[in-house]
């Protein structure tokens, strides 16, 4: 028998995090006979892993690249939904970078890379790219190195240099050539910028709630090991139903709203427990507007 990989991926109480455990253990005869160690495949054998999470209304994953050496980390990448890829590294601590992974945190910053908002308008012709607004809120600035991403953008595109730009808006270069969007009919291109800041440099934001379809695969150049589950993010929903507690024992919530909050969450609940993922995320859409019209959205 060989290994039978497994784990988990457990939202935390803030809302904002969840750490992914490997959960396939040692190997025991009696106990375990999927696990890691002889005489199955050594976890120390392993070369590279990577996770895959497809949250909720996307359509192509997030996913993660591991390079490993002796149990230890090496390199990560993590290539977003429009394929551009980037180097992450930098951005793990010391014991997040030991194989098999142990509460390796999936923040708001590393999953959805919140922390360096970055859009804009414009088109690309050949390898000049030109910006032609900016959202005023940015939180960082394009330059040489920044990767850009948007639809119909080719993957890994980077700006390579910059031509005569003002305040953002102008024009820049870069390395892959290609014809995208227009004057007349700009897209929108984001980018989480270069260099890229420390996870622990930034304000965290909370992850959605709803299903999270994620993939773990792991391999040691001759034999893979794959697993793949859905993962349900409740906590959101979870707050507004506590907070509805409070606001109605203050009168800011009428009995009907109160009734009607609890009793989808508990339907949230029931399909968590049933593994129903159509029936989760609907109901994650539900408690949403329930909240957001109470007035106890779930930020507060």
């Amino acid at each position: 028998m060989g290994v039978s990989l497994n784990f988990c991926l457990a939202e935390q109480c803030d809302c904002k995090t969840a750490l992914f455990n490997d959960t396939t253990g040692v190997y025991d005869a009696v106990t375990n006979e999927g696990g890691w160690g002889a005489p199955n495949t050594l976890s120390s054998a392993i070369t590279s892993a990577t996770i895959e999470i497809t949250p909720k209304g996307y359509i192509t994953p997030i996913v993660f690249e591991f390079t490993i050496a002796n149990n230890i980390i090496t390199f990560v990448t993590r290539t977003d939904e429009f394929g551009s890829v980037t180097d992450v590294t930098s951005l793990l601590s010391a014991a997040e970078l030991v194989f098999p992974f142990f509460n390796f945190e999936f923040n708001s910053n590393l999953l959805f890379q919140k922390y360096a908002n970055y859009s804009s308008t414009g088109y690309i012709s050949g390898t000049t790219l030109t910006i032609v607004s900016v959202d005023p809120n940015n939180s960082i600035n394009l330059g040489v190195g920044s990767v850009i991403t948007g639809a119909g953008i080719s993957a890994n595109t980077t700006i390579t240099g910059i031509v005569s730009v003002t305040n953002g808006v102008g024009t820049y270069t870069v390395n892959n050539s290609q014809t995208v969007g227009s004057v007349i009919t700009p897209i929108g291109i984001y980018s989480i910028g270069s260099p890229i800041p420390t996870a622990t440099s930034t304000v965290l934001s909370e992850l959605a709630d709803g299903s999270y379809l994620v993939s773990y695969e792991c391999t040691d150049g001759t034999d893979t090991f794959l697993n793949q589950q859905w993962v349900f993010f409740t906590c959101l929903s979870k707050r507004c139903k506590d907070d509805t507690v409070v606001k109605g024992a203050a009168g800011h919530v009428t009995t009907e709203n109160q009734i009607k909050i609890f009793l989808n969450y508990e339907y949230l609940l029931g399909g968590v427990s049933l593994g129903d993922k159509d029936f989760v995320d609907a109901q994650v859409d539900a408690m949403a507007s329930l909240c957001l019209s109470c007035g106890c959205g779930c930020g507060c």
